[in-house]
């Protein structure tokens, strides 16, 4: 692989309600089509060996726009285990409401004091599972897990070109964090936002995170 080119879906309407969707399986509205053509655009000229998506539709529609007449045609497989982040019982709800119960939990001082570092992370994850009135949210452990297997699955990918990965907030979250935590943006990655991660010997390095510029992203995957 030369460089795992990850990419989040494009807006739905519940993130234009800023409301958690989880495994909710919310198509893309207007806005969101017309952004993932817009990476449709920027990739063009980058070759693809292979695609991967998340099962849910609003990732599975952004990367058949993505790959949308490409010729040779690049196959799409379509992954469970690249599926967001389980709200449990929160989906649906406003997310303004999980830094309520951070703040209630570890006190506004602590709360704001982590989510500036990149232990805001799992912090904010963890205040998922706690803020879960059913106790069914996915934990941290588990969602570092499942990244863990989609670095790996990568990592072992025998495609020599380009690989693109379409899937979701919390989870690419969780990838770049596991990667380089201090580069994970502070409000995580941006609907239609594109980010690279280039392979090493012992896993992979970013190459470029949250990007959403034409030529920035040309000039990235270009770099050998």
């Amino acid at each position: 692989m030369k460089n795992l080119i990850l990419v989040r879906h494009g807006q739905t309407e519940m993130n234009a309600k800023s409301r958690l969707q989880g495994l909710m399986d919310v198509p893309l509205n207007k806005k969101g089509r017309q952004s993932a053509q817009r990476v449709q655009e920027i990739l063009a000229p980058i070759s693809l060996t292979a695609a991967y998506t998340s099962d849910l539709s609003r990732a599975v529609e952004t990367a058949e726009i993505i790959l949308d007449n490409r010729q040779p045609v690049v196959p799409l497989q379509k992954l469970p285990l690249l599926r967001e982040y389980y709200f449990g019982g929160l989906e649906g709800q406003p997310g303004l409401q999980i830094f309520d119960h951070a703040v209630t939990t570890y006190g506004l001082k602590n709360t704001i004091s982590y989510w500036r570092r990149h232990q805001g992370f799992p912090l904010m994850v963890e205040s998922f599972a706690a803020a879960d009135p059913t106790k069914q949210a996915e934990s941290f452990a588990a969602l570092k897990n499942r990244a863990e297997k989609i670095l790996q699955l990568m990592h072992d990918d025998q495609h020599q070109g380009n690989v693109l990965l379409v899937a979701h907030s919390v989870l690419l979250s969780m990838i770049i964090y596991l990667v380089a935590p201090d580069d994970l943006p502070k409000n995580l990655l941006r609907n239609a936002s594109v980010s690279i991660l280039t392979p090493t010997a012992q896993g992979f390095r970013t190459n470029g995170i949250n990007l959403s510029n034409a030529a920035e992203i040309r000039q990235h995957l270009s770099q050998p």
